[in-house]
């Protein structure tokens, strides 16, 4: 049966125990045996070859009554269903070979796959080695004396289900397993055809790959679901001219193992590939061998671009690169690393070469066949931006503290822990190392008189959930005993549930601010009493002038009417000099007179009782040179307006203002020289500033503040007539209006009068 007639003597003349079979055939056909196995059987070699194991090893015991044949079939099944070498340990008491008087020994054989040169399975040998140890099996008589009920007490004790068909897949053989397995007693199957007591498995993996290996006379295998029993089944069917053999298990358990395997790991792919966090896996050599998706948006790199390359190469600065290759390294020798199992920020480096912050957790993993590194990677690039905000935040906090002089505090009132800043210290006096806690604060360092009022207080505030500002006033003790008065105000935070969960405020010094308003109480005190004197002085100095504009005008009025009658009635008899001084004394009286009445305007400006309006500057200048109009027109003036606006003051005084500043303009020209008078305005950002220019005789220098003064006069009577009152009315009445008035002006050069009004937008400022 075996080609090569040289290799199959030499097979026979082997020294060990050894058969080779016939893996497509049912139980295994023997189709070569060595010398040494038919000398431990007593046996020829054609009772062995051409039979089958269960025949030939039927009758091998071991004293436990486990069987050599079902030992060898479960073997050369695992042989054909993995391709590879199984082992067989022929264990037990020690035996006696009747027949051939061997000495008690154990065996241990080894079933070897052997392929043709197209990688076929052709045929399986078994070799038993003397292993020196007393035990084995006892041989229960001659193998040509096995009987058919032995061969299936073998076929029964094969650890899987089997059964056996012939050409026509009627079913010849059915054990226990398979009843067990399907379910189905052999009393309602043997004899039948198989595919008319399942024939719901026609058109299924289970007929195709039957059919597969009739047809084409391979060994097939397969597995497969039995949706009527909800079963996986793994399946070896094995062609021969007689029909086939099957070999069958329940998998169902392993599947749902697998399965359940299987859901976990794409669970845990899922999660993984979801997280929010990079999740980078490297081998011992430091190769990525797992990138998440969120590890690409981070990163910028796709996992087809590192996916079995150094994870160093891709995410590390250059500059760290060396410290991770040496932690591997380390953790390799010694089990040992700092860096792992440890939340570590450190700086990671994206495609585009930007470094960034990252924080990093390292764990080693080790599993039976292989050790990994999984690194779970967040990019903290926004948290460390807002943690620096924070920080300038805080330091601007307590910079402005420092420059306000305030002492900043603030109450987590849930975990009643209070942050006191740095001016809290100077505002109690206290020393940083002798700075009492917040308890002593509350019992030391209020006022005992106050105290209960500000608990109260801010419990009350605290409690009323519309409430979400807070201000006292209380007193404070210092370290060295003084009394400090201070303002608190805070502002309260709450929770969606209106409750108070923080607290932030500030407690300000205002003793010096008390001491200021008690001080400034008294002197308004005072004011108030010296402006009641200055309202009475004020009475009866309106009264004084009321009755000098009357009673002291009445002796002038008297002392010109009679001068004026005596010159009429005694023309005749009075010579020139009595008549001059006739007109030295009207005069005299007639000035006397326009100095009481200059006096009188002086002393009412300022007590009008106007109210403001609109003016129109312009038509104001206008209307003041109607006065002026004889002047104007014997002197030839030329008079400028310019552009001139309408502004919010008191129509009077203002009036007033400019009719002096004209007199005055035309009244002191050259005598040489026509009169060139310009009126023009400007606007300054608060306040209206107006000029009037002349080209007249002009001031010197050093009377520019006298000529301000009441009854200062810079020329006699006979060259310019004037009480030298008109300039200080016109500086009074733009002090009232809240303005300033200057010259500009040399002797000889001309002369501007500058002054200011303050703009009004309200009249409620005026």
């Amino acid at each position: 049966m075996i080609g090569n007639q040289y290799l199959l003597e030499v097979f026979r003349s082997s020294r060990n125990p050894s058969f080779i079979v016939l893996p497509d055939s049912p139980l295994f056909t023997i189709c070569a045996a060595s010398k040494t196995l038919l000398d431990f059987f007593s046996a020829t070699e054609n009772e062995v070859v051409d039979n089958n194991v269960a025949a030939v090893f039927g009758t091998l015991r071991s004293s436990t009554g486990s069987s050599v044949g079902n030992a060898l079939i479960e073997s050369f099944y695992k042989v054909i269903s993995t391709g590879s070498k199984e082992q067989v340990l022929y264990k037990g008491p020690e035996y006696s070979n009747a027949e051939s008087q061997l000495d008690p020994i154990c065996w241990e054989g080894d079933s070897i796959p052997l392929f043709d040169d197209a990688g076929v399975l052709k045929y399986i040998l078994h070799s038993a080695v003397e292993r020196g140890q007393p035990g084995g099996y006892q041989i229960a008589g001659k193998i040509s004396g096995t009987a058919p009920d032995e061969k299936n007490t073998i076929l029964e004790r094969i650890g899987e289900a089997f059964f056996t068909l012939d050409n026509n897949s009627i079913v010849t053989y059915w054990n226990k397993e398979a009843e067990k397995v399907l379910n189905l007693p052999r009393e309602q199957i043997l004899n039948k055809n198989l595919w008319e007591v399942y024939s719901d498995a026609i058109d299924t993996p289970f007929y195709t790959n039957f059919l597969k290996a009739v047809t084409e006379n391979t060994i097939v295998r397969f597995e497969g679901f039995y949706e009527t029993l909800q079963l996986w089944l793994e399946v070896n069917v094995f062609p021969s001219s007689a029909g086939c053999s099957v070999y069958f298990k329940d998998i169902t358990d392993r599947k749902k193992t697998a399965e359940k395997i299987r859901d976990s790991e794409e669970k845990n792919m899922l999660i993984m590939n979801a997280a929010l966090d990079a999740i980078i896996c490297i081998d011992t050599n430091g190769d990525v061998t797992f990138w998440n998706p969120r590890a690409t948006e981070i990163f910028g790199w796709n996992a087809d671009d590192v996916m079995g390359k150094p994870l160093s190469s891709f995410i590390i600065p250059e500059k760290f690169r060396h410290h991770h290759d040496a932690g591997i390294e380390r953790y390799l020798k010694t089990g040992k690393e700092q860096a792992l199992n440890r939340i570590l920020e450190l700086d990671g480096v994206r495609r585009s070469g930007e470094e960034f912050p990252i924080e990093l957790t390292v764990i080693p993993i080790r599993q039976p066949n292989e050790e990994f590194f999984c690194a779970f990677i967040r990019d903290i690039s926004a948290r460390k931006k807002a943690e620096e905000r924070i920080r300038q935040s805080n330091e601007r906090f307590e910079k402005v503290a420092q420059a306000t002089n305030d002492a900043i505090w603030d109450w987590d009132i849930v975990q009643n822990n209070l942050y006191r800043g740095s001016g809290f210290l100077p505002l109690f006096g206290f020393a940083k190392d002798t700075a009492p806690d917040e308890k002593e604060i509350w019992n030391q360092g209020f006022h005992p008189e106050d105290l209960a009022g500000v608990q109260s207080s801010l419990h009350e505030a605290l409690d009323d959930k519309s409430t979400n500002h807070w201000q006292m006033q209380y007193r404070i003790l210092r370290a060295d005993g003084r009394v400090s008065t201070v303002i608190d105000r805070g502002v309260i935070i709450r929770d969606q549930y209106g409750e108070a969960v923080r607290m932030v405020g500030a407690m300000n010094d205002i003793s010096y601010q008390k001491e200021f308003e008690e001080s400034l109480t008294r002197l308004n005190k005072v004011l108030g009493e010296q402006a009641r004197d200055l309202a009475i002085s004020n009475n009866e100095l309106e009264q004084f002038a009321y009755v000098a504009s009357h009673d002291l005008q009445e002796p002038l009025r008297m002392v010109t009417s009679f001068l004026k009658q005596l010159e009429n009635k005694y023309s005749a008899v009075l010579d020139d000099r009595a008549k001059q001084y006739i007109y030295f004394a009207v005069d005299g009286a007639k000035r006397m007179k326009q100095i009481i009445l200059d006096l009188l305007e002086f002393s009412r400006v300022g007590r009008g009782d106007e109210r403001l309006e609109m003016v129109d500057v312009k038509l104001l200048v206008e209307e003041s040179l109607m006065l002026f109009a004889n002047q104007v027109d014997e002197t030839q003036a030329i008079i400028t307006i310019h552009s001139l606006p309408e502004v919010l003051t008191y129509k009077t005084p203002f009036r007033q203002v400019f009719q002096n500043l004209l007199s005055n303009a035309i009244k002191y020209r050259k005598p040489d020289r026509v009169p060139s008078i310009e009126i023009s305005a400007s606007e300054n950002e608060s306040d209206w500033q107006f000029i009037v220019k002349d080209n007249g005789i002009g001031i010197s220098k050093e009377y520019h503040e006298r000529i301000f003064v009441i009854f200062q006069r810079l020329h006699n009577r006979d060259e310019y007539s004037g009480t030298g009152i008109g300039l200080a009315i016109v500086k009074k009445i733009i002090n009232n209006l809240g303005g300033s008035i200057w010259i500009d002006s040399d002797e000889g050069k001309g002369t501007s009068i500058n002054f200011t009004i303050p703009k009004i937008t309200d009249p409620g400022e005026g």
